[in-house]
């Protein structure tokens, strides 16, 4: 829908690496803080540099993801919420 594909749009806008100051990368401690703070700024990022969405929801939620990759992948699940003209995977998003 337009409200996520907006707020998708604004977090990768705000995603870019120079837009972080040392001081606030500083503050990432804990190992769980310093690993989410690499998934961001270097092991989700594609070849222009861009945050790569996808690898983010994979890494940041990856039991979701994986529930929601089943579902898109399921020809019976797509086929039921035509026939009853309801959203496809509405339960995983």
């Amino acid at each position: 829908d337009r409200d996520f594909a907006g707020f998708v749009g604004r977090m990768v806008g705000s995603a870019s690496p120079e837009l972080f100051s040392d001081e606030q990368l500083a503050l990432a401690r804990t190992p769980a803080e310093r690993r989410r703070v690499r998934t961001v700024l270097r092991d989700c990022r594609n070849d222009r540099g861009a945050l790569d969405v996808t690898c983010f929801c994979r890494e940041a939620c990856p039991s979701s993801y994986l529930s929601l990759s089943a579902c898109i992948r399921d020809e019976s699940t797509e086929a039921a919420a035509l026939a009853a003209g309801e959203p496809r995977c509405l339960k995983e998003c």
